[in-house]
């Protein structure tokens, strides 16, 4: 037979359930009366109404530690060069493999050809600075507009000036008009035939009669200017036929243009059948054009034209060559003794 679980009669239940709860009470009613009993009731309420006070720990989220992203290099601005400052071409100018004469310092460098074109000798100098402020001229005996001291041998005005290179200028000693500025100041407000100028920036102009005034060219934007002439290249670079009283074969003397502390100085002897014949400034003209001038100016020419190099004579001018009213030079630096 299937065995049945047995219930308990439901007067022994309750018999059972009374039993628990006398005893209960009993306990109680201990604890009341019995001062041990107090405390430990008490610490039991205590212990749970502390538990159920307490929240249950908000769980903490994990943070993923980001990466630091790595700061770019700060690039220092590359400071605008001052007007005149050459410096960058400068130090990315070469000069021509294979030049007659070669000299370079830490302002200037200059490289000397002798050319001959048809029967012409010509030195041309071939010359880059880093400023503006190296490209200097002097007077005679270091005095303008003095009619006792116009003249000097070129090579003691040389030395006079402690010059490493040197040409002959425009000889304006001899004359009384031309708007004339040199090494940024204005000696002379007159107006001429014609004017060459060279700007502080390093550009360099040629101006007709009348097209530029000394109030226009007195504000500190000009270095140098010269009023022999004439102008040897037109306003695009090109050559033109030149017709004066000073066009036939003659020694001569040219400043060229290229670029901002890049410029050439030209030197052609003549008037030595067997050496050097000279040049028209037309033929001085092409010439310059040949050599990539921007702008040329023709300088004083005849015996006046030399070129000086450390001390010495670098061309061979007719008769010896004269006394000069001014020179455009470089100076000896500090390191070339």
């Amino acid at each position: 037979m299937e065995e049945q679980k047995k219930t308990p009669p439901p007067a022994r239940s309750m018999v059972l359930v009374d039993a628990i709860v006398f005893f209960v009470a009993l306990m109680l009613i201990a604890a009341f009366v019995m001062p041990q009993g107090k405390e430990f009731l008490a610490g039991v309420f205590a212990a749970a109404v502390q538990e159920a006070s307490v929240p249950s720990p908000t769980p903490t989220a994990t943070v993923t530690a980001q990466p630091t992203a790595t700061p770019s290099p700060t690039v220092a601005p590359t400071p605008t060069p001052e007007p005149g400052d050459f410096s960058a071409a400068f130090e990315q100018a070469q000069l021509a493999d294979g030049m007659d004469y070669v000299y370079e310092c830490d302002d200037y460098k200059i490289g000397i050809d002798e050319v001959c074109v048809g029967d012409a000798v010509l030195l041309v100098a071939d010359v880059y600075i880093r400023d503006i402020h190296v490209l200097k001229t002097a007077f005679a005996h270091d005095s303008f507009d003095n009619d006792s001291s116009k003249y000097e041998n070129i090579i003691e005005l040389c030395q006079d000036n402690n010059a490493m290179f040197a040409v002959s200028g425009d000889y304006v000693a001899i004359r009384t008009d031309g708007v004339v500025i040199r090494n940024g100041d204005l000696l002379r407000n007159s107006y001429s035939s014609d004017m060459c100028v060279l700007y502080v920036d390093g550009t360099m102009a040629v101006y007709e009669k009348r097209e530029k005034t000394a109030a226009e060219l007195n504000d500190g934007s000009v270095w140098q200017t010269w009023i022999f002439g004439p102008a040897l290249l037109d306003d695009n670079g090109k050559s033109m036929e030149i017709e004066n009283n000073l066009s036939r074969l003659n020694p001569r003397c040219a400043i060229g243009y290229y670029s901002p502390g890049h410029y050439c100085f030209v030197i052609v002897d003549g008037r030595q059948q067997y050496y050097s014949i000279g040049m028209t400034l037309t033929e001085l003209s092409a010439y310059m054009e040949s050599l990539g001038c921007k702008s040329a100016y023709n300088l004083d020419g005849g015996q006046t034209a030399q070129m000086v190099l450390d001390d010495g004579l670098v061309n061979q001018p007719t008769n010896g060559g004269r006394r000069v009213g001014d020179i455009i030079y470089l100076e000896r630096m500090d390191n070339d003794e």
